[in-house]
C-alpha cells in the first residue's frame, strides 16, 4: 500500500514540477477551467430551456440549423470560436441522443393489442399439473390511429395547426391525417391531445445536464492541459477571472 501511495506522489510531482508547469500557470488553469465550467452549465441551461424546439429539430434540419448556430451567443475571448462551437455543439449532441432514445421508446412502440397466445401444459410434470398455464403472450399491431398519433407526436402538430406544409415533403404523413382530420374530426382532435401529452412527457423527462469538469474536452489529463493553455493564446485569463472570481 506504502509503495503505490509513493508511485502516485510521484506521479503527481513529475507531472506539476514539470518544465513546462509552474505554479503561476497551473493557477492559470484553475481559474480558466472553472470560467469554461460555468460557461458550459449556461450552455447546457439554453439548450435545456430549448428542448421543445430541439424535439421539434430531431425531424426539420432547419430547426436544428438554428439551434445549433446559437453557440454565437456565449462568445467569449478566453476560448477560441471553434472550441466554443465544439463545446456546444457537443452539449446539443448529448440532449439531442437523449431525446432520440426516449422519443423512439414512446412513438416508436405504440400499438394496440390485436390478440393473444396462451399455451398450456399437456401432461404432468415436476412443478405443474395438466391444464397449467405454460406460456402467455400478446400481439400487438399499428392501426391507423397509432399511426397518426405517432406523426402528430413527431412533428408537434398542435390542436389549431395547419398540416399543409407536410403535404410536399411528407406526402403520406399528410393523407393520413387529412384523412383523420377531414373525415373523423372528433378522433382527430382526441389524438393530437393525447400526441402533446405524449410528447411533453418526452421533453419533460430530460434532465437539465450540470458540468463538473471545466475543461474543454470532458476529463483532460493535466498534462494535455498544460500544453494546451501553453501554446495557445486563445484565451484571456483576466475575463475568466471577471466570470469567476478567485
Amino acid at each position: 500500500m506504502a509503495s503505490r501511495e509513493t508511485k502516485l506522489n510521484e506521479i503527481r510531482t513529475d507531472v506539476i514540477s514539470s518544465y513546462r508547469m509552474n505554479i503561476g500557470k497551473k493557477k492559470e488553469i484553475e481559474v480558466l477551467f472553472r470560467a469554461i465550467r460555468i460557461l458550459k452549465n449556461k450552455m447546457s441551461s439554453f439548450v435545456y430551456s430549448e428542448l421543445d424546439n430541439l424535439f421539434l429539430a430531431l425531424d426539420d434540419k432547419s430547426i436544428m440549423a438554428d439551434i445549433l448556430s446559437q453557440y454565437k451567443l456565449f462568445e467569449c475571448s478566453f476560448v477560441q470560436s471553434w472550441e466554443l462551437q465544439s463545446m456546444y455543439h457537443d452539449i446539443v449532441k448529448l440532449y439531442t441522443e437523449t431525446l432520440k432514445r426516449r422519443k423512439k421508446n414512446t412513438f416508436g412502440k405504440l400499438r394496440v393489442q390485436s390478440g393473444s397466445k396462451a399455451e398450456y401444459f399437456k401432461r404432468d410434470t415436476v412443478n405443474n399439473k395438466k391444464g397449467d398455464l405454460k406460456s402467455y403472450s400478446i400481439t400487438m399491431k399499428e392501426t391507423g390511429v397509432t399511426k397518426l398519433v405517432k406523426y402528430l407526436g413527431v412533428f408537434g402538430i398542435e390542436e389549431t395547426d395547419s398540416i399543409e406544409s407536410l403535404q410536399d415533403k411528407y406526402p403520406v404523413v399528410y393523407d393520413l391525417m387529412s384523412y383523420y382530420k377531414t373525415v373523423k374530426p372528433e378522433l382527430y382532435q382526441r389524438a393530437v391531445v393525447f400526441a402533446t401529452k405524449l410528447r411533453l412527457k418526452v421533453v419533460r423527462s430530460v434532465y437539465k445536464m450540470t458540468f463538473t469538469t471545466g475543461s474543454v474536452e470532458e476529463e483532460v489529463p493535466l498534462d494535455r492541459c498544460r500544453q494546451r493553455i501553453e501554446f495557445s493564446q486563445s484565451y484571456d485569463i483576466a475575463e475568466a477571472r471577471s466570470i469567476f472570481p478567485e
